[in-house]
C-alpha cells in the first residue's frame, strides 16, 4: 500500500522509487531510444512548471503522455488501456509529482511508473467511457473503473452493495463525497484522478 499520496494539488507518488524499471526493452542491454519530450530530465520539468508558461509545459506533456499510453496499449499484449485514469492533463500532473521523487530520472521513466502503479486497474477488455457530472466538477471514467470504485467504497463501508452498477447516482454521489472528506480530498462528489488513485491504488 501506498502511503504518500497527498492529495489534488501535490500529486506526490514518493514509494515509486521502490518500483523497478521497465522490463521491455529494445536491445539486449536493456537500452533504448528515447525521444521528445519524454527524454528529458525529470529535473528540466520540475523547473518548467515553476516559469510563467507552466501551463503550456503541462498541455505539452499532457499530449506527449497521451502518445506515450497509446503505443503502450498497442505493445502491452493482453490489454486494452494500461492507464485508467482518462484525464490528460491529470495524467500529466501526476507524472509531475512522480518526478518530484525521483527529479534524476527521466520523464519516460516517470510515465511508466505511473504504468507501473495503476498495473492492477488496468483495462484487459474494452470498457465504455461515462461523463459524470456534479455541478461544476465533471470527469470522465471507464464504467469498469467505476464499479471497482463502488465496491471499494461498499468495503469501506461507504456505499450500500446494491448500488454498485457501474453508473453514477446520488448514493455513488456522496459515497465519494465521504470518501474525499474522510481523506481530505477536494470535495468534487466525483470519482476524479486523484480521488480514484487514492481509493483503487493507495487503499488496498
Amino acid at each position: 500500500m501506498l502511503s504518500c499520496l497527498r492529495g489534488a494539488a501535490a500529486f506526490s507518488f514518493c514509494a515509486l522509487a521502490v518500483l523497478g524499471e521497465p522490463a521491455v526493452a529494445a536491445d539486449a542491454d536493456g537500452s533504448f531510444a528515447v525521444r521528445g519530450l519524454g527524454g528529458q530530465s525529470c529535473a528540466v520539468l520540475l523547473e518548467a512548471v515553476k516559469t510563467p508558461q507552466a501551463g503550456q509545459v503541462l498541455a505539452d506533456l499532457s499530449t506527449w503522455s497521451s502518445g506515450y499510453v497509446t503505443a503502450a496499449n498497442r505493445s502491452t499484449e493482453g490489454f486494452f488501456d494500461v492507464m485508467p485514469l482518462q484525464d490528460s492533463r491529470d495524467v500529466a500532473k501526476v507524472i509531475v509529482g512522480i518526478c518530484r521523487s525521483n527529479p534524476d530520472a527521466l520523464i519516460e521513466t516517470a510515465a511508466m511508473r505511473l504504468v507501473t502503479l495503476v498495473s492492477e486497474i488496468a483495462l484487459k477488455v474494452p470498457s465504455e467511457l461515462d461523463t459524470i457530472e456534479n455541478g461544476e466538477f465533471k470527469t470522465v471514467i471507464r464504467r469498469s473503473v467505476m464499479l471497482a470504485a463502488q465496491r471499494q467504497l461498499v468495503a469501506l463501508g461507504l456505499l450500500e452493495a446494491e448500488a454498485v452498477d457501474g453508473l453514477y447516482g446520488p448514493k455513488s454521489r456522496i459515497a465519494f463525497t465521504r470518501f474525499q472528506v474522510d481523506n481530505k480530498l477536494a470535495e468534487t462528489g466525483v470519482p476524479d484522478t486523484v480521488t480514484v488513485l487514492r481509493l483503487l491504488v493507495e487503499k488496498k
